[in-house]
């Protein structure tokens, strides 16, 4: 049974990911001038995207490094790092140009080479980049801006591989890092062509990791919109906080001690919305989480496929959502799609036994299941 609330998720500063969270209302300049101070589910122990697959070493990554292709808040893809692409009519050529200008944080330019030699490396760990590789015929160089990436047999998810939002997604990092170390290695050093530097001699493993803004990154000129878009840095200094306990959390973001959380804890969901100082944004589109119910279906009576569906005419969406403690106007029991709503791909397709419930077929469906 899927369903759709709006359950804290990721989201940094930058506006980089679309999402629910929660931070203090500006206090005026004096306040602006301290760091930002995140609070993020964990803490931070691995920097490298490819060789760490956890949602906070991606939110890291997103601080230091960029993507050649990203996803908006209605789930389109669009050009990030790159200008354009090109495809064949056969679809089996792709031609990619990078934006001009592009320079990582220790002042070489980012060239096609670059690209190339952090996807193979990515492709070699991450599943859909496995498939993609699997079905590449070979990636090579054109120019220092332009590469080919041509395809042996077809592949309809060439994009949606490159602009993946979530682990593993494929930043770009410097070829003299990507080409000599194994996909299960960490890098030795943390070079990209993100918004922030990060700041090693300040980095406590597991507690408090240091960014500060990037003087050579540039931004896209259109405004930000999901992941893609122009992500303008405003402040010149970041921190990730971890801060284990709940009630910790919400202490603090009361007490203007921290600016954000990346998940409300939702017991005090009710309690923030009647904090003025608050601000707790929804999330929409891509941002939202679907939810769903899994029965045990080696078990009986759940073996039997009429049983189950007889278990989905009577359920309430409604009442599970309130029964996971979500305030109903952070939830959307209502939404009848297999993707998240409000995306590019929201669909009502097949949907029909949740849209059309009743006891009565509930009851048709148990008697025709013996």
């Amino acid at each position: 049974m899927a369903f759709s609330f709006l359950k804290p998720r990721t989201a940094l500063a930058m506006a980089l990911l679309a999402a629910t969270s929660l931070a203090p209302l500006p206090a005026g300049a004096q306040q602006q001038q301290r760091p930002l101070r995140l609070v993020l589910n964990v803490g931070l122990q691995t920097l490298d995207p490819v060789a760490g697959p956890s949602f906070v070493t991606r939110n890291f990554s997103y601080m230091v490094f960029d993507t050649l292709v990203a996803v908006d808040s209605q789930g389109r893809y669009r050009p990030q790092m790159l200008d354009n692409w090109r495809t064949s009519e056969d679809g089996l050529t792709w031609t990619f140009t990078l934006r001009d200008g592009l320079e990582f944080s220790d002042g070489a330019a980012v060239t096609a080479e670059d690209c190339v030699a952090s996807l193979r490396r990515w492709g070699a760990r991450d599943s859909l980049g496995r498939r993609l590789m699997a079905a590449t015929k070979e990636m090579r160089v054109l120019d220092a801006r332009t590469f080919v990436l041509e395809l042996a047999r077809p592949f309809g998810l060439v994009l949606e591989a490159l602009g993946k939002p979530s682990v593993q997604v494929p930043f770009i990092m410097p070829a003299r890092l990507a080409a000599n170390t194994p996909p299960t290695t960490p890098v030795a050093e943390v070079v990209g062509s993100g918004p922030f530097l990060f700041v090693r001699e300040q980095w406590i493993p597991g507690e408090r990791t240091v960014f500060v803004r990037n003087p050579r990154y540039r931004p896209r000129e259109e405004p930000a919109d999901g992941l893609a878009g122009g992500k303008v840095p405003t402040m010149e200094r970041v921190e990730f906080v971890n801060m284990p306990d709940p009630g910790l959390r919400a202490a603090a973001i009361q007490r203007g001690e921290v600016d954000y959380l990346e998940y409300a804890p939702i017991d005090y969901i009710r309690n923030f919305t009647r904090d003025r100082n608050l601000v707790l944004s929804r999330a929409r589109g891509g941002a939202e989480i679907v939810g769903g119910i899994s029965i045990n279906y080696h078990q009986p009576p759940f073996d039997n496929v009429l049983v189950r569906r007889a278990v989905q005419q009577v359920m309430d969406r409604g009442e599970i959502i309130a029964a996971e403690g979500v305030p109903t106007d952070f939830a959307r029991p209502d939404c009848q799609s297999l993707y998240a709503c409000g995306t590019f791909y929201s669909s009502e397709t097949g949907t029909e036994p949740m849209r059309n419930t009743s006891i009565a077929r509930a009851q048709e469906l148990l008697r025709q299941s013996g």
